[in-house]
């Protein structure tokens, strides 16, 4: 197992530099253009002209992704953490190779560049692309599809499965225990939005990731069953310690909170990991609470009232 005892104590030093109670307090009190720069003030988006919130954001996951590979430049590590805004790219150059979809904006933040995805797809060049990329894509051209959904639903649950593959292949623990509750956490919001939505079993199936350690069937048994149920459930399974956010979400109808919740609970379950200075924990710690920090931004810009995560630590 890799040592990653030089990064954590590097990514310790920068955890003291995330915004605290009171620097959130001061965005809150804000009007929209002291927002931004009170963001400044903060270190956000220095030298820069002021800008939208939005854009300011993109550019701290940037800068998260360059300061992972300075810190562990020979280390495949830093992204699996940016792998849905890969994966958000191959999406849309299937969508144009396939049905003559526009292009959108590029996600500058995953790995794969501009070049590569368009010699990957579009010229059916991918060998040279690292994995699980060049699987993702050999067992996409295999394929035919109807739709962009089902198209959407292949490539995400075909990387689903690539990616756990390869993280097992590492051995590492913590990255593993990160990704499993990662995935029961969306699996669960998934499952309440679509019961929100009044989705029928087939739909919440098809957005539902494998790798959890909860089942896609036994959470489809879930969608026609009521609160009380569902709360019994996760009561029961694994992760036992959903089923009091459960409870609260329930009485109010408050996702933000519940999101809050679970990733409190999945940092909990990591710092157990971290007391071992080796181990990755320490920096998914830190890559969660820098990701939780820029959620709030936002949260907070639409709307001063919104809670902030920080609010509860």
């Amino acid at each position: 197992m890799t040592d990653y005892t030089f990064a954590s104590a590097l990514l310790s030093t920068k955890s003291a530099s995330l915004l605290n109670k009171a620097q959130f307090r001061e965005l809150r009190n804000a009007d929209d253009d002291g927002f931004i720069l009170k963001l400044q003030s903060f270190g956000y988006g220095v030298g820069e002209q002021p800008k939208a919130v939005e854009a300011i954001v993109g550019a701290e996951v940037l800068k998260l992704k360059r300061e992972l590979s300075e810190i562990m430049p020979n280390d495949d590590l830093a992204p699996y953490f940016f792998t849905k805004y890969d994966l958000t790219n191959i999406r849309a150059y299937y969508k144009k190779k396939l049905f003559q979809a526009e292009l959108g904006p590029f996600e500058p933040t995953g790995f794969l560049t501009e070049k590569e995805l368009s010699q990957a797809i579009l010229k059916n060049d991918y060998y040279n692309l690292q994995e699980p990329y060049k699987h993702l894509i050999s067992e996409a051209n295999n394929q035919t599809f109807s739709d962009s959904h089902s198209l959407v639903t292949f490539l995400e649950k075909t990387f689903q499965k690539l990616m756990y593959e390869q993280i097992k292949s590492r051995q590492d623990a913590s990255l593993e225990k990160y990704f499993v509750i990662s995935t029961d956490i969306n699996n669960l919001i998934t499952l309440l939005r679509s019961r929100k939505l009044r989705s029928d079993a087939e739909q919440v199936k098809n957005n539902l990731l494998d790798c959890g350690s909860i089942s896609i069937a036994d959470i489809v048994h879930l969608v026609e069953a009521s609160d009380r149920e569902i709360a019994s459930f996760y009561a029961t399974a694994y992760l036992t310690r959903f089923s009091e956010p459960l409870d609260l979400f329930f009485e109010d109808g408050n996702f933000s909170s519940l999101e809050h919740a679970l990733l409190r609970f999945l940092v909990d379950e990591l710092t157990r990991d971290a007391v071992d200075i080796k181990s990755s924990a320490n920096i998914i710690i830190y890559v969660i609470r820098k990701q939780i920090e820029l959620i709030d931004i936002r949260r907070i810009h639409l709307d001063r009232a919104s809670a902030a995560m920080v609010d509860e630590t």
